[in-house]
């Protein structure tokens, strides 16, 4: 398993680094992060989503006291990667924490109740989260609901019905 605490997490194959702390943008593709466990370090990129926040929800699925689950908030604090995850859920949260999780490579199913991924933000978003996740390789579900949730051994398993059946 990988570690995803504090130390830098860095995913060779896939030029992934996954690090905690305070970030600030220090110039034009340069962001500088200081943690606790690594000090400052400056990364640079392409591309920069900005993450601010939100509340993370429980959907209302039979079965889903009974399984263990995560929030969003819970699933960026875990300590070890999970060899498998489902994301219940195609919106902005959703596709982060699907693209982050396949990045670090487990296995990730993303049910999605409609054919839109990342369904409030711009149509260009749109489209490069769907060109991005068969990229990434993990699995979108779309039109799918899950309908319920049971532990099976060490599993969870999440049945999913098409939209409308």
């Amino acid at each position: 398993m990988t570690r995803l605490d504090n130390r830098p997490c860095i995913s060779r194959s896939r030029q992934t680094a996954l690090l905690r702390g305070r970030g600030r943008v220090r110039g034009s593709g340069v962001l500088e992060v200081v943690g606790a466990a690594y000090g400052t370090t400056e990364i640079g990129f392409r591309d920069l989503v900005i993450s601010t926040g939100s509340e993370p929800i429980r959907p209302r699925i039979p079965g889903l006291d009974g399984v263990p689950v995560w929030t969003s908030d819970e699933a960026l604090s875990i300590s070890e990667q999970p060899g498998s995850i489902t994301v219940i859920g195609g919106g902005p949260v959703g596709c982060e924490l699907a693209f982050l999780f396949a990045a670090f490579g487990s296995r990730v199913q993303l049910v999605q109740r409609n054919e839109r991924l990342a369904g409030s933000l711009p149509g260009s978003v749109r489209r490069r989260s769907r060109t991005g996740a068969l990229r990434c390789g993990f699995d979108v579900r779309s039109n799918a609901l899950a309908r319920t949730m049971r532990s099976v051994t060490r599993a969870v398993r999440v049945p999913a019905a098409l939209s409308g059946a």
